[in-house]
This record gives structure tokens, C-alpha cells and sequence, in this order.
């Protein structure tokens, strides 16, 4: 019985769909305790991190101006939030050139005034991802399959015979 409920694509698809809104709910809940950040190096001169802390994802990435040596990639640091703690990106506000911020959405690009180290970063909260995975999962799972018409057999057409 089972077996047949899972036949579909698309509940295989819902599955997996509600599996991505679980992770993605358990790295919600963890960010409201735990820094998490993974930071890969994309050339000598810039690496890439993407951080998770106070309920948001955030992808940054570092570029600086002459190479120099950041340490061992790619890396995974978490550490235990303080008490005290509010989530902001290393930023100066004077030197953000744009900076675009809607509902916990947000992307900045700070150029600082001395050209060494440039930071591109680009932000959303878990609730963006997480609701439209599981309304996506439930829709999935739940709707009942389209009955399908049988296709109209169409008439052979007489031949005529000399």
C-alpha cells in the first residue's frame, strides 16, 4: 500500500523537499545559539564564508588587494553565541557603498577609504527558507494526482481497394 503512495515523482520530490525544510529548521534553531561559519579560499587574493548565527545565512566574501596568507582553507569554526551578542558582519558604516535591507533580506558591498580589503556580503533569514520549503513539501505530498483522460481512439480511416 505504501509502495504505491511514493510511486509518483512528485512525492519523492516532497520528500526530499521536507528533509531540505528539517535541516534547514535545525540550522535555525542552532543559530540562535551557535556562530557557525565555513570559509573557503577562492584565490590568493580572496575567500569565501558562509556564516550562520541569530537566526540568518549569510555568504560573504573577502577580497583584498595583495596577496598575503589567510590561514589553512577550507575551514569550519562555531563557536557559543555570548548573551550579549548581536550578529553584524565586520562592516564600517561610513565605508558601506550599497547597502540594500527589506525584512531581514540584505546586501552591502564595503569599500573601505584605504583600497585594501574590499567585503561583498548578501544575507537572508531561515523563516525565507524554511516556510516556502515545508508550504512546498505539504503541497507536494498532500495534493491528491490529477486523473488523467483517456485519449479518444481515433477511427482507422477506409481505404479504398481497386
Amino acid at each position: 500500500m505504501m509502495g504505491r503512495y511514493f510511486k509518483p515523482l512528485r512525492k519523492k520530490v516532497g520528500v526530499v523537499t521536507l528533509g531540505l525544510a528539517c535541516l534547514f529548521a535545525a540550522g535555525w534553531v542552532r543559530s540562535r545559539t551557535v556562530i557557525d561559519a565555513f570559509s573557503v579560499r577562492r584565490s590568493l587574493y580572496s575567500m569565501s564564508t558562509l556564516h550562520s548565527a541569530s537566526e540568518e545565512l549569510a555568504l560573504s566574501t573577502l577580497c583584498i588587494v595583495s596577496p598575503v596568507e589567510l590561514g589553512d582553507f577550507p575551514f569550519w569554526s562555531s563557536e557559543t553565541i555570548p548573551t550579549d551578542y548581536i550578529f553584524s558582519l565586520p562592516f564600517d558604516p561610513l565605508t558601506v557603498e550599497t547597502q540594500y535591507r527589506f525584512l531581514g533580506f540584505y546586501s552591502l558591498k564595503d569599500c573601505p577609504v584605504d583600497g585594501g580589503v574590499h567585503i561583498y556580503a548578501c544575507g537572508a533569514p531561515y523563516w525565507s527558507i524554511v516556510i516556502p520549503l515545508t508550504l512546498l513539501s505539504a503541497w507536494l505530498l498532500l495534493s491528491k494526482p490529477r486523473v488523467a483522460k483517456p485519449k479518444a481512439i481515433a477511427e482507422p480511416i477506409p481505404t479504398e481497394v481497386a
